[in-house]
């Protein structure tokens, strides 16, 4: 659920301390904004093997999120849109002996990603600043991960974890492009720290305090270190920690796949959204209504 990009349906209302600077409003950390994420995963492969008490699935997954200043004058602003598409493909080894429920691999071959600054954002950035420049952030990589008791059909009390790498397929081309006319003839460096790093935590009750077998308390945390990117040719690209972390309940009755849930967000490190992740010490806290 923590998960920096997934395919649930979320809606969040929260309040955020920081943008990049050119945004057009000035007294927008009093209000708060709306991030919204849609997503869908398509199946194509899913094999068990008795013996070896092995599934093996493959899907594909498409998904978006927007950042939105629904309640800002003099217009509900788009502040940021990303798009993201790719295939997996896992691995889980049923075990059941003591906590260890099962072990698995995941392998995302193909990743893509792009995102788009909002046209009032950039208009403005444009008309205003004489640095502002558009960056168009676009990137294809892979992605590896060891994962110890994933949650699958488990309903009982659950500690998941995940490790995993995330890497580049082009290094020559880096995590952007640059148009020089959206860059006013400026220099801008390419990025240099090609992979990331994280480390997933997801701890679900069905029994104890706060929770029942009808709703299901989870805290899922996502630490991730990833590139804070530098667009200034004298200010250097660094490697930072970002958090992730969601806590509240599903309905676990719910019919079908997905269940919805409401929980508390709290997120930490860069921003998260588009070309503004060349920005640090940003921090977002707030209320998502999701369907997981």
């Amino acid at each position: 659920m923590s998960e920096i990009r997934n395919t649930a349906f979320k809606s969040e209302t929260g309040f955020l301390n920081k943008l990049d600077g050119y945004y057009f409003v000035s007294d927008f950390t009093k209000r708060p904004f709306i991030e919204n994420n849609l997503g869908v995963n398509v199946p194509f492969v899913s094999a068990y093997l008795p013996d070896s008490k092995i599934r093996i699935v493959s899907s594909g997954f498409v998904g978006n999120n927007v950042l939105v200043d629904l309640f800002g004058p003099p217009t509900a602003a788009v502040i940021n849109t990303d798009y993201f598409m790719g295939v997996r493909t896992g691995l889980v080894k049923y075990i059941d002996r003591n906590n260890i429920r099962n072990i698995g691999l995941s392998m995302i071959p193909v990743f893509h990603e792009s995102t788009h600054l909002g046209d009032e954002y950039s208009i403005h950035g444009y008309q205003k600043f004489p640095d502002f420049k558009r960056i168009n952030i676009t990137h294809e990589s892979w992605e590896l991960a060891f994962i110890l008791n994933d949650p699958d059909t488990v309903q009982t009390n659950l500690l998941s974890l995940k490790a995993g790498l995330q890497g580049l397929w082009s290094l020559a081309d880096g995590y952007y492009i640059v148009d020089s006319l959206e860059v006013k003839g400026a220099e801008i460096p390419k990025s240099e720290n090609n992979l990331e790093f994280f480390f997933q935590l997801n701890w679900q009750r069905t029994n104890g305090l706060m929770c029942s077998s009808s709703w299901k308390n989870v805290l899922s945390i996502e630490a991730r270190n990833r590139a804070q990117f530098s667009y200034v040719a004298d200010i250097p690209e660094k490697r930072t920690w970002n958090y992730n972390v969601y806590f509240g309940w599903l309905y676990n009755n719910a019919k079908g796949i997905r269940k919805p849930g409401i929980f508390f967000r709290y997120y930490n490190g860069i921003i998260p959204h588009g070309q503004l992740r060349n920005t640090g010490g940003f921090h977002f806290f707030g209320l998502s209504l999701l369907y997981y």
